[in-house]
């Protein structure tokens, strides 16, 4: 139910009242759920693959990976069937038990299938924006480091601690900050190394029964996987 409160959240715009009569539950949950999701804050970091590498290359290669075992399953049955609480990754992750993302772009995607990436592309707002935060406050991540390349994991981990000390005092960001890193996101891609990304049935199952729990109780949304 949680995550069918944030993507329904981030998806419409809807307010809280209107959410806790769809689902039956106080609007102070309904803004708790919603808080969980976006959080701007760290909770597991990642600084020792270099920027050429493939996303799916640095999460097997990460703690998050090889501990994945012991994320909290937090099982509920949805549509009869029995879903654990999952990360919600972007296209270049493996679809895995305890991670999920989006239908791979296709003309041949259902309007359900097409509804749901835009759901979950909603949902993933809060880790660009997270993202987005962090490399406006600590710019030395917006340029070319001039650090040893064997200093750069701690420059970033410290950078990291920074952006949640500052997101728990609630410190502000100035919205020039934001403009000077989109501009620079535009201008500095990182390369792209072809890597292939494996599936797991689990993770198969779990997609099509949120796929279709979305399509029944939601408005059919309209868009493009980001």
């Amino acid at each position: 139910m949680r995550v069918a409160v944030a993507l329904y959240k981030l998806g419409s715009c809807a307010k809280y009242r209107v959410i806790s009569n769809q689902f039956g539950i106080h609007k102070s949950t309904v803004k708790k759920f919603v808080y969980l999701f976006c959080k701007g804050s760290f909770w597991n970091i990642s600084c020792k693959m270099p920027g050429s590498a493939h996303d799916a290359t640095v999460l097997r290669q990460s703690e998050l990976f090889q501990k994945a075992h012991l994320l909290p399953k937090g099982v509920k049955n949805i549509e009869g069937e029995e879903v654990r609480l999952l990360v919600v990754g972007d296209p270049a992750y493996p679809l895995l038990d305890w991670l999920i993302k989006g239908y791979t772009n296709s003309p041949n995607l259902t309007p359900e299938q097409k509804s749901f990436n835009v759901y979950l592309s909603s949902l993933r707002v809060g880790v660009e924006m997270a993202f987005g935060k962090l490399k406006s406050r600590w710019r030395v991540l917006l340029k070319r480091s001039d650090f040893h390349f064997s200093f750069a994991p701690t420059m970033i981990a410290t950078c990291c601690a920074l952006h949640n000390f500052c997101e728990k005092q609630k410190d502000a960001i100035s919205t020039n900050w934001l403009e000077e890193f989109s501009q620079s996101s535009e201008i500095f891609h990182q390369p792209i190394q072809p890597v292939n990304v494996s599936t797991s049935n689990s993770g198969i199952n779990a997609r099509e029964v949120l796929t279709k729990y979305l399509a029944s109780q939601f408005p059919l949304r309209q868009g493009h996987l980001h």
